[in-house]
């Protein structure tokens, strides 16, 4: 009979076994790293962290909303401004208004950069807060393997001997069944904290990839700052503050530009025409997809039809996108082609035009020096120039503001955004 007894339960065991064995195992295989349990003061503490991190927070996207309030008025103010007759008072005051702009969207920056660093505090104080409680409850899943192991230590016999009933045997027995319902509900918590914990240690990944590009736009803005206040005080020495300079002035740059412009779509035309009788053996032209950074800055100081740009008024829509470079930078051929133009008007605007295939060309603009000649192939990555833009030097020509390259690309003769062709 005992025999008979003893060989019941421990089929029921074995079963037991089967059944919870893999969720061993899983526990083993997903928390085999260990956690370092934080002391209940100390867990009082992050909380306490992180609520004042989330007020801090909370204060910075305040002023965020408020300098987003400042600049909607100074573009609303510019908008107005765009469309009044062209004067110096009128340029003067649309480059005050794009400097207070400016200014807002580098205060702004500043706000934002440390909004992310709270950011990032309150997140990391989140995942020590997440880790201490997978910590707290694998202590728990600890305590419950314990007590089933023990539980299944002691024979039938014993329990039986142990208990002064068989009601209270049975009570033992609704405990054991008990438990493995715990240690089933804290493997589920266990997983839940897991997946929250992996979601907050990729929330800190991007909060960090932001604050990078938080302070790269933060150098792109300074950059703007200095140009806008160098192109201000260009036009005062230019024009010393006469109404007749300013417009003797613009109608000499207006001429020029549109020149220049003619003389670029002309050549473009024309040099295409005869290209495919130029191209020599071995002479592989560029023919689409993506093309290199002609300067090593990649930082853009003034983006293709950039509505803020200053003299949009008097000189018509920013065709390029400017490149911030210090005077001299050498420019590299972002891709093969042919030289159509390479026009040194001395102290005026001076210009590089590349023709490549797929009926693209592109334009360098206020370089400083030109190292090719027309008709010449040039491959990608060979130096054709120099940058220029500082005010008052060769190549530079008027209403420059500081150093940097105005690179254009064209399609069919018309400019399209350079962004969407470099790499």
């Amino acid at each position: 009979m005992h025999k008979a007894v003893s060989k019941f339960f421990l089929s029921i065991w074995k079963r037991y076994l089967k059944q919870y064995l893999p969720l061993f195992l899983l526990v083993a295989l997903l928390f085999g790293y260990g956690f370092s349990g934080l002391q209940p003061a100390y867990a009082a503490s992050i909380d306490s962290e992180i609520e004042d991190l989330n007020s801090q927070i909370e204060a910075q996207q305040k002023q965020l909303e408020d300098l987003q309030k400042q600049k909607a008025q100074y573009q609303k103010d510019l908008a107005a401004k765009q469309k009044e007759v062209v004067s110096l008072k009128n340029q003067l005051s649309i480059l005050d208004d794009n400097l207070a702009e400016t200014k807002v969207d580098i205060e702004a920056n500043r706000i934002a950069t440390t909004k992310t660093i709270l950011e990032i505090q309150n997140t990391t104080a989140m995942i020590t807060q997440t880790e201490n409680e997978i910590a707290q409850q694998k202590k728990q899943l600890a305590e419950i393997l314990r007590l089933l192991y023990t539980s299944d230590q002691r024979s039938i016999v014993e329990i039986l001997l142990l208990n002064d009933s068989l009601s209270q045997y049975f009570d033992q027995v609704k405990n054991t069944e008990d438990l493995q319902k715990s240690l089933q509900g804290t493997l589920e918590q266990i997983q839940t904290v897991k997946t929250k914990l992996d979601q907050q240690k990729q929330d800190l990944t991007m909060k960090k990839s932001d604050l990078d590009k938080l302070r790269n736009d933060l150098e792109i803005e300074q950059a703007k700052l200095a140009s806008q206040k160098t192109a201000k005080d260009v036009l005062l020495v230019q024009t010393k503050g006469s109404e007749q300079k300013y417009q003797t002035l613009l109608t000499q740059i207006q001429q020029q530009w549109q020149a220049a412009q003619a003389d670029i779509a002309k050549l473009e035309s024309a040099y295409r025409a005869k290209m495919a009788q130029k191209q020599s053996a071995g002479q592989k032209l560029w023919s689409g997809g993506t093309m290199s950074w002609p300067v090593p800055s990649h930082i853009v100081t003034c983006e293709f039809h950039d509505p803020e740009y200053p003299f949009r008024k008097s000189i018509g829509e920013h065709s390029a996108v400017d490149l911030r470079a210090p005077q001299g930078t050498p420019i590299a051929a972002p891709a093969s082609g042919y030289v159509a133009q390479a026009k040194n008007n001395g102290m005026g605007y001076s210009y590089i035009i590349l023709i490549h295939n797929d009926s693209i060309s592109t334009v360098y603009g206020h370089v400083s020096k030109i190292y090719v000649k027309v008709d010449q192939f040039v491959t990608a990555g060979q130096i054709i120039g120099a940058t220029g833009g500082t005010p008052g030097t060769p190549g530079a020509g008027s209403f420059t503001t500081a150093p940097h390259l105005h690179f254009e690309v064209r399609s069919n003769g018309l400019p399209v955004n350079p962004l969407d062709y470099l790499r």
